[in-house]
């Protein structure tokens, strides 16, 4: 009679894919609804977020690499593309789309929540920071990692499960920016959805998005710390 050794633990029954898609799916669920406590409590919705999202990758045993957390093929290659995307974007939101939904009868985004902003280089320093914290590494992880993926894994995973998912990631991401007027939503669902893209594109790595999502927001604090309308 053999005894076990003092390392050994009993095997866990993994999962079934059933199951880990449920998982994904109720995280994903949960992870809006905590995103939406910025409506009302700015800024704790990301941070409740990201517990959920922390919890929901602990729950599936997957690891940080199923939300596209892992180590990139080349960082050089995925910050340049980050940077560059975020900054295309960027532009062309702020010439492009946003003159002309404007035009088209929109009231403007309401950057009211953001007017201490001008000439303040210690609110500028701040908000730089939760550009790359809160939001951008935070609503990447939540938005792009959890949510995008966790309703396409319940759609089986297909490209038409990707696709609705897609859509229904984008709309949500911008509703949850109601405090910008209409026109806020129709354009940060519209970012949420480039994003998305950039994502599935970059075969889900996540860092890139990251990048691109800090590089959108630096862009639109320095302009409004500047004086100009974002």
């Amino acid at each position: 009679m053999t005894s076990a050794s003092p390392d050994s633990t009993p095997d866990r029954k993994a999962p079934s894919p059933a199951s880990l898609r449920l998982r994904f799916a109720l995280g994903s669920a949960a992870a809006v609804a905590a995103s939406a406590l910025d409506m009302v409590v700015p800024p704790a919705g990301i941070p409740a977020a990201l517990l959920v999202t922390w919890f929901t990758v602990r729950l599936t045993g997957g690891g940080w690499r199923t939300l596209g957390m892992g180590r990139p093929r080349s960082w050089p290659r995925s910050l340049a593309v980050g940077v560059a995307f975020g900054t295309v974007w960027q532009l062309l939101f702020l010439y492009g789309l946003a003159p002309l939904t404007d035009a088209m009868g929109g009231e403007g985004i309401d950057h009211s929540r953001f007017q201490a902003l001008e000439g303040n280089l210690g609110a500028l320093a701040l908000y730089l920071g939760i550009s790359w914290t809160t939001a951008g590494f935070g609503e990447e992880i939540v938005w792009r990692g959890l949510v995008l993926g966790g309703l396409a894994r319940l759609l089986g995973g297909g490209r038409a499960a990707w696709a609705v998912s897609l859509a229904a990631m984008a709309a949500l991401f911008g509703m949850l920016h109601l405090y910008q007027g209409v026109l806020g939503v129709l354009l940060t669902g519209a970012t949420g959805l480039a994003l998305g893209l950039l994502f599935l594109a970059t075969r889900r790595n996540l860092w890139v998005t990251v990048v691109a999502h800090g590089t959108m927001n630096t862009i639109a604090f320095v302009l409004l710390f500047l004086g100009f309308e974002a």
